[in-house]
């Protein structure tokens, strides 16, 4: 694995910085200070813009700079009904690929996710990577290279909505629970259990957030 160069680095710190809610949606992000707490010149991270203006993380506004994407209840509801939908066709087009092997590499997943989800202060970064990993085994099988890309880009779009929702403990726990269906279903060769869970798991992280923002909205009005 080749070492990560300066843009690979920047990117990846703004990344996190709007994974974890540090610059929230219609935040601008400023070259500068990006440049300081990283100690690397500009360019690097113009370049990181670029990468990540592509994925549809932030967006450029003429004369005024470059600020995080902001992502509409809309915005939401279409990536993640997509990608229950992405998933369910990655499922059927792998089922019958995956070999032994593929699937005791997802049950090995999990089991890293049980770890990570049973300490006291579950590392989330790691436990969507774990996720990630897990969901990579049936789309590799399934042979279609701009289905992973699609869905690791929608992915992107919300994944600060994922990082809140599992900041959650008890969220964290039914996610986890669904990963065991999930690969359970695989391991018996239950395509038709395989695609229920995957659906209900993608669905279930739309729920939290409709339910998040009526209470957001019923604060406000109280």
């Amino acid at each position: 694995m080749k070492p990560p160069t300066l843009t690979d680095v920047a990117r990846d710190y703004i990344e996190k910085s709007i994974f974890k809610g540090e610059l929230q949606p219609g935040d601008q992000i400023k070259e500068g200070k990006i440049a300081e707490a990283l100690d690397i010149s500009r360019p690097p991270i113009r370049e990181a813009f670029k990468l990540l203006e592509a994925e549809g993380l932030i967006a450029r506004r003429p004369r005024r700079g470059v600020f995080v994407a902001e992502t509409t209840h809309q915005d939401v509801w279409e990536i993640y009904t997509l990608k229950a939908e992405l998933y369910t066709f990655s499922i059927n087009l792998s089922f019958h690929q995956l070999t032994a092997e593929d699937i005791s590499r997802m049950g090995a997943v999990v089991a890293e996710m049980e770890n990570c989800a049973a300490a006291d202060q579950p590392d989330v970064f790691l436990y969507q990577e774990l996720n990630t990993r897990f969901h990579d085994v049936h789309m590799k099988a399934a042979g279609h290279q701009r289905l992973k890309q699609i869905i690791q880009m929608m992915h992107n779009q919300i994944q600060h909505f994922s990082f809140s929702n599992l900041s959650n403990k008890t969220y964290l726990q039914k996610s986890l629970a669904y990963h065991r269906r999930i690969f359970e279903a695989f391991h018996k060769g239950d395509l038709e259990s395989a695609v229920k869970y995957s659906r209900e798991h993608v669905l279930m992280g739309l729920q939290k957030i409709n339910i998040a923002s009526a209470d957001e909205q019923d604060r406000k009005i109280a």
